[in-house]
């Protein structure tokens, strides 16, 4: 394989996991609380602990391509789900044309493409400093 391809069987699983688990507390704190910053914590946990995860699993080498493909899809899977619990356990008859679904799905994709260069890039500065250390 090419160093520059790169094999998604190395990382959809801990995408899987840490969006399906960020998905469910993002549902959980909104049940529990009505503070609209706890989920901004929670995104920022999960998408750290995902690029953590890839980094300890030792199997993949984390370029800043690699993190922001996993951060993007992360972010997109945990908003998708609480997305969805929204529209159809507390909210099913809100009137959203199929326009206001297409409006919030590229607004969902470009917050998710600028959190995972913002944090790619935060991850990139670490690997370059651990290569300067070495």
């Amino acid at each position: 394989m090419n160093s520059n391809q790169i094999n998604l069987k190395q990382f959809i699983p801990t995408v899987l996991i840490c969006g399906l688990c960020g998905g469910g507390l993002l549902i959980l704190s909104t049940m529990v609380s009505t503070k609209g910053w706890w989920s901004m914590l929670i995104y920022l946990l999960v998408l750290s602990v995902t690029v953590l995860t890839l980094k300890a699993k030792k199997r993949v080498e984390i370029t800043y391509l690699i993190a922001f493909m996993a951060l993007v899809l992360t972010f997109m899977l945990m908003s998708y789900i609480l997305y969805f619990y929204i529209s159809i356990f507390v909210n099913p008859d809100n009137g959203i044309t199929f326009m206001g679904h297409a409006w919030r799905f590229f607004a969902i994709l470009g917050l998710a493409v600028l959190s995972g260069a913002l944090m790619g890039l935060l991850f990139k500065k670490q690997n370059q400093n651990l290569a300067q250390t070495t």
